[in-house]
């Protein structure tokens, strides 16, 4: 019996096209916002959220617990160099698009939305698990993880931290691909992840206005309720906490912390309505302001975009990235 061979997939994405077709317009396009460009064009799905070979890394820098579970689900990284590729499209975009059609592309009537749940407590823990991968997946991911190290870099200097010392914490260049390749196949970290999410409240907004929701090359977003002088209280555990994930022009999946948001508690798995157009354009300018480079819209009304720029023509340009050290700050260089 002659090998098997698998096939080479070139543009590897970030964001599955599962989820983003539900952007596509009656031409089959999405339209999509460059904030580095500062221009809208259109594109095919296949075009957009992805990079050649994005997720390829070499197997050697898996732990011995990573291969085997590979293994086990029959993909062999010593011969398959797309291995977390074809982990995430053949163990967890699936499930996705399932759940994904579900949800949203179920008749309901007004005694429906009013009475039944929009999915069951089975689905929730599967749609939490899809939900941590694309946490950990985007570009975003990447950014912060670079960013974060060249901040302590310049820390550490402001400490006069020995070199070899800070060369433990330095990441050179395409190191934050393994990093981000390790955290995919971290099945304890996506376990925990998923138990995160899935003990939040989630509520399906149904968008009853003439404007669409954005979405963008990181979908998940978070807002923080709580203040506090010392730390971001927008981590998916804090309290207060509020989880957004636009679905499609018409969906918002919003996750939140339920001690804190009372009045959302007993609304568990149930459908609200989103009856003010103020409302999506509140979760449109954070759906901008999250994203790393590229919004996508259904049509090519980018208005909120247009908003920001005319406030402050440098929003895109400010660093989403600071540390706090020693009473000083640092931001990427």
């Amino acid at each position: 019996m002659g090998e098997i061979t698998v096939k080479e997939t070139k543009k590897e994405h970030y964001v599955p096209q599962c989820y983003l077709e539900r952007w596509k317009n009656s031409k089959g396009y999405v339209a999509v916002y460059d904030k580095k460009l500062k221009m809208s064009r259109g594109n095919n799905i296949k075009d957009i959220a992805c990079e050649r070979y994005y997720y390829d890394i070499d197997y050697r820098e898996l732990s011995a617990q990573k291969l085997a579970l590979l293994r086990e689900l029959g993909i062999e990284p010593t011969k398959d160099e797309q291995f977390v590729e074809h982990f995430l499209s053949e163990h967890v975009e699936g499930v996705y698009s399932q759940l994904l059609k579900k949800v949203l592309d179920r008749e309901i009537s007004p005694w429906y939305e009013k009475n039944c749940f929009f999915l069951s407590q089975e689905d929730k823990i599967d749609f939490a698990i899809c939900i941590a991968f694309q946490y950990i997946r985007t570009k975003e991911t990447r950014r912060m993880l670079s960013d974060m190290s060249n901040c302590l870099e310049q820390a550490f200097k402001a400490m006069n931290i020995p070199n070899e010392m800070a060369e433990k914490y330095r990441l050179h260049s395409g190191e934050e691909k393994n990093i981000q390749g390790n955290m995919l196949l971290d099945i304890e970290h996506i376990l925990d992840l998923t138990r995160s999410f899935f003990s939040l409240t989630w509520v399906l907004g149904i968008n009853k206005t003439t404007k669409s929701f954005y979405t963008s090359d990181n979908p998940i977003g978070t807002k923080a309720h709580v203040k506090n002088p010392y730390i971001s209280m927008s981590g998916i555990r804090s309290e207060g906490v509020e989880v957004y994930l636009p679905l499609s022009p018409k969906h918002i999946l919003i996750m939140c912390d339920g001690t804190y948001h009372k009045e959302l508690a007993s609304y568990d798995r149930k459908y609200v309505q989103v009856e003010e157009e103020q409302m999506v354009e509140h979760y449109n300018w954070y759906c901008v302001n999250n994203s790393n480079r590229c919004i996508y819209s259904e049509n090519d009304n980018f208005a909120v975009v247009d908003r920001i720029l005319e406030d402050n023509p440098n929003a895109f340009e400010i660093s989403k990235t600071q540390l706090s050290w020693g009473g000083k700050t640092f931001i990427p260089e």
